[in-house]
């Protein structure tokens, strides 16, 4: 045996015979051990028994993926260190009193070989008796751990729970760079068996960090530091960190997962084995779980699926899966083969909500976990339905009378003045996002589905609860709530008191600007609407206060922030300014707009936000970076806005947005539907088709219904029917409110809260579109032209000799996408019932349902592949002759039946 400083190697050679490859990556200067594993290299300190940094080489930014005990010395506890590679047991001895010890290393280590490391725990406490030795041996492409913890103590020991800390560096500070090149955002797949975890840089640039469990290592459920804790939440100005995260092997201290006897006879030990490496793309890191025994499992349409409509998953394997559903309802078809590690089957949920499904992968069984929806369509009825009848304020004494305010789902009651049990006051003032934002849903639906109850309510909360309650004149100043005295520190006394908060304006003005488009479509029926114009410069004076008023106190102004929802403005409102002959308003917020676009295209991640890290921001940045045509500000942005989404096999986190540092809580937020515009318009509007970009934006699409109350499966009280919760609190399971939980129905906080403006980002990117997950020839698909099949989303799809049809079961059915053959169709207003293409003749059909059974002209936008020109036939009338380019083409026709074909057919 050699000692060299204080480490010692055990091996029967003297350290002089050890290989000069060994001795590099053995620094003994800083007592530490560095190994490369395929693009990651990992350092481990002996000293505090752990890994304190992994990196990647390739990396410019070198961004370490874990806390270090150099950067936070807080956490550099002797005897307490939770760096990663220590494990963390709670024993409770015989005076039911809890111990936690920490067994990390402890300067003592075993060299076996070149590739393999023991390190020594001893029982710290001869009372407790616990140790235990760590094996980490070196892959190719991974680092195995292998942890045997052993009961010394002379008795049986009562274990609470083991827990693996993962300390990675989730804690966002030091500006925009580094929270996107360095800080890195942690996505957890907790299955039981074949669980797995991974990180990204927040900005969404490779490498993946992957850590799996092995063998017959089951993870149980997680728990993250509380405030009490050292290792506890931290916020500040520009820092924000949620706590430690530690996963559970075993655990009694939680309801949510029955984890057995946890008791350890005398002499007695635990084995526990995980495998960490990287990965350089996500079609890497599924082959990297499948390869170490595990499993991928991709889901089309989603994990949110309507019930009893046909999804279909693939779950990437070396070996073949076996599946079978926790409830006969729900059904699995056949699993077929169709690659090497590619296994699909169709499953059809027979029931809502959650909808367990097993998945077994060599004689061990994971569960994951689907949840069924309402159609979207009778979710946007049902909602816009509920919100017009029970959200809308009709006392008269209220200061927000008419106001549209949030819904308790608990209380059955809607928040206001008189009544308001349980939360600040400001909550029932009719504003900020849960107060403005069903306004806004309701108004862009009726852009496409008008409803005459549902726009006097338009009309109303416009005028007798915007114009007259919120907003101040002169100066349209929108205040913070109603009534305007109340307000809150550090905002009161400044200059405008509570009129700073530039999200409530954004809200204000698209309300505006759809109540425009509602009454240029709609006003012969509805006379006693405004006329548009009213609506219009309305929407354009609400525009420019907002860059008019700073937004925080220490004066920066909206020119600088992304508000949610501000993408609609940055885009339309200035043309339709100029197209109503407004040439000097449209010129003046066209000036404010670029030059905030310009502010953005200046910085590398322009996504400042009212938190230290905030997905807000991503899809009116993209929109800024669309009005100048840069697509480097829109790909970031999008970029992004994936990378901020989950691709674990459960329905709330599967292409679902995160908030603040991780995936532990407020999940299947506003921002998972109106997050995703940014990939429905670089995929769709802007024609970068590839299949994963398609199935993260009708995933997201879907997933964002989840809060929704389908079928009263959060509530079956009658008087919650067409309710929607707010977010889903994936800390507490499927729990329901109880003295130590939040007020919580399955989970699912049961307030309406920012719901609405994630179902108003929903009908942004409602759409339906063909695809080919491959388009090369002799790809070695099974097909008659050696091309993968046609695939289809938001529709159903029947081929048919040389084309297709195509039923839209989007939700809105106002926008078709082939991006196959690369041609689109869009409808002003109206709805698609079916829509057909024949390849042979370049002909398009569309039978459109006219949805006011009244005469109008509709617009029909369309782009094709190549410019061309087309015979435009409606119904059996004469065809007429239109150019019809690569870019959008508006078509203007007459539109009287009920029901009217379209056809398009490619002059030769």
């Amino acid at each position: 045996m050699s000692h060299i400083d204080n480490v010692v190697i055990n091996d029967e050679r003297d350290v002089r015979s050890i290989s000069h490859e060994t001795i590099d990556r053995l620094s003994l200067a800083d007592h530490s051990l560095i190994w490369n594993a395929g693009p990651m290299r990992a350092q481990y300190d002996f000293d505090r028994g752990g890994w304190i940094s992994i990196t990647a080489p390739s990396d410019p930014s070198r961004a370490n993926f874990l806390l270090s005990p150099q950067e936070f010395p807080e956490y550099d506890r002797p005897g307490d260190s939770r760096w990663f590679g220590t494990v963390v047991v709670d024993v409770r001895d015989e005076h039911d009193i809890i111990h936690t010890v920490v067994l990390s290393g402890s300067n003592t280590v075993r060299y076996r070989d070149e590739s393999s490391i023991e390190v020594l725990c001893p029982a710290s406490d001869a009372t407790l008796g616990l140790s235990a030795v760590h094996r980490f041996s070196l892959g190719n492409d991974a680092v195995s751990w292998h942890v045997d913890i052993h009961n010394e103590s002379g008795h049986t020991l009562d274990i609470m729970r083991i827990g693996v800390p993962l300390p990675m560096d989730q804690f966002f500070r030091d500006g925009d760079q580094f929270k996107y090149e360095c800080n890195v955002l942690r996505h957890a797949c907790i299955i039981g068996y074949n669980s797995w975890l991974y990180w990204q840089k927040a900005g969404g640039a490779m490498p993946i960090l992957l850590f799996k469990a092995m063998g017959d290592t089951s993870v149980m459920n997680y728990a993250v530091g509380d405030a009490q804790s050292p290792w506890g939440p931290r916020a500040g100005a520009g820092k924000t960190f949620e706590g430690l995260y530690t996963i559970y092997v075993a655990n009694r201290l939680t309801d949510s997962t029955d984890a057995g006897s946890m008791r350890m006879a005398d002499g007695t030990s635990y084995e526990y084995d995980f495998r960490f490496g990287m990965a350089t793309s996500h079609d890497d890191a599924e082959r990297w779980l499948s390869d170490a025994g595990g499993f991928f499992l991709r889901a089309e349409p989603g994990m949110t699926l309507p019930v009893g409509q046909a999804g279909h998953v693939t779950i990437v394997s070396g070996s073949r899966p076996q599946l079978r559903t926790e409830d006969e309802q729900d059904v699995i078809g056949r699993i077929v083969q169709t690659g090497e590690y590619l296994w699909q089957a169709d499953v059809t949920l027979g029931g809502y909500g959650r909808r367990g499904l097993l998945v077994g992968i060599n004689g061990r069984e994971s569960r994951i976990e689907f949840w069924g929806i309402e159609r979207p369509e009778a979710i946007y009825q049902n909602h816009t339905n509920f919100i017009s009848r029970n959200q809308w304020e009709t006392d008269t004494s209220d200061p927000c009378y008419h106001g549209l305010l949030m819904w308790d789902m608990v209380d059955r009651h809607r928040i206001n003045s008189s009544y308001n049990p349980h939360e600040p006051n400001w909550m029932a003032g009719g504003s900020d996002d849960i107060g403005l934002t069903p306004g806004l849903l309701l108004s862009e639906w009726n852009v496409y589905r008008p409803s005459e109850a549902q726009i006097r309510v338009l009309a109303g909360y416009c005028d007798d609860f915007i114009r007259d309650r919120l907003t101040e004149q002169p100066g349209y100043k929108v205040h913070r709530m109603v009534p305007w005295f109340e307000m809150f520190e550090p905002w009161g006394g400044l200059g405008v008191d509570d009129v700073w908060r530039a999200y409530n304006y954004v809200h204000v003005v698209n309300t505006l600007y759809n109540m425009y488009r509602i009454a240029t479509m709609y006003r012969a029926q509805y006379p006693w609407l405004h006329e548009p114009s009213h609506y219009l410069v309305e929407a354009y004076r609400y525009a420019v206060a907002m860059f008019s008023y700073w937004m925080f106190p220490d004066g920066e102004g909206a020119d600088r922030y992304a508000n949610m929802g501000e993408g609609v403005m940055a885009l339309h409102l200035s043309a339709a300014l100029k197209r109503e002959g407004f040439a000097q308003e449209a010129a003046q917020l066209s000036g404010l707009v670029n030059k905030k676009a310009r502010y953005f295209a200046a910085k590398s991640y322009p996504f400042g936000s009212e938190m230290a890290f905030d997905s807000t921001a991503y899809e009116t940045v993209y929109a800024y970076g669309k009005v100048i045509g840069d697509e480097r500000v829109m790909r970031g942005a999008m970029t992004a806005a994936l990378s901020n989404r989950g691709r674990q096999p459960f329905w709330q986190l599967y292409m679902t947005d995160l908030r603040g540092c991780g995936d532990s809580s407020w999940n299947v937020s506003y921002m998972t539907q109106l997050g995703a515009w940014t990939i429905y318009d670089w995929a769709l509007e802007c024609r970068h088709a590839d299949p994963e970009l398609l199935r993260a934006w009708y995933a997201s699409y879907l997933a964002g219904f989840s809060i929704y109350n389908s079928g009263g499966y959060l509530s079956d009280d009658p008087r919650n029917a067409g309710a929607s919760g707010w977010i889903f609190e994936n800390r507490y399971g499927d729990a329901t409110s109880t003295q130590d939980r939040p007020r919580l129905l399955k989970g699912v906080v049961p307030e309406s809260g920012e719901s609405a403006l994630g179902y108003f980002g929903g009908l942004l990117i409602s759409a339906s579109a063909v695809y080919r997950e491959c388009d090369d020839e002799g790809c070695g698909c099974d097909t008659a032209d050696g091309r993968s099949p046609l695939l289809s989303l938001g529709c159903s799809l029947q081929i048919r000799d040389g084309g297709y049809t195509v039923t839209p079961q989007d939700g809105l059915r106002i926008r078709f996408f082939d991006t196959v053959h690369d041609w689109a169709v869009t409808l002003q207003r109206d709805a698609l019932t079916e829509v057909a293409y024949d390849e042979t003749c370049n002909a398009i059909t569309l039978q459109i349902e006219n949805v006011t059974v009244d005469a109008h002209t509709a617009v029909i936008r369309v782009r094709v592949a190549q410019p061309a020109s087309y015979e435009v036939r409606v119904n059996n009338a004469a065809p007429s002759i239109a150019e019809i380019g690569d870019q959008w083409t508006d078509l203007e026709l007459s539109i009287a039946s009920p029901n009217v074909q379209v056809s398009l057919v490619k002059v030769k």
